[in-house]
């Protein structure tokens, strides 16, 4: 049930994974365990990195790449900025120990 909304075909995911995924976004407090049941709630901070995260997602990030794979529009400027951050990205994830 969870893997559909995670992009992945219907029975991918073991209990092991939806465990380990479920646990990490308790301990970063953007959901908690309803008592007695199986069932979590959106924290208040969860509703809020969603809402971040998607809004930046909508707003940002798919405008921007459109207008870098697009040959003409004329925003080298941008395209430039896009690569910095991704040679942020792979800085930080290297210091970090992170896969890339």
């Amino acid at each position: 049930m969870l893997a559909p909304l995670l992009g992945l075909p219907p029975g991918t995911m073991t209990a092991g994974q939806a465990t380990y995924d479920l646990r990490r976004l308790r301990v970063h407090g953007l959901i908690t365990r309803i008592p007695h049941t199986n069932r979590y709630a959106v924290t208040d901070d969860g509703l809020r990195a969603a809402i971040v995260i998607t809004q930046t997602r909508t707003r940002l990030l798919g405008p921007a790449l459109a207008a870098t794979s697009d040959p003409l529009t004329g925003i080298p400027q941008l395209r430039r900025k896009l690569d910095q951050l991704q040679n942020l990205l792979d800085d930080y994830a290297r210091r970090e120990g992170l896969a890339a």
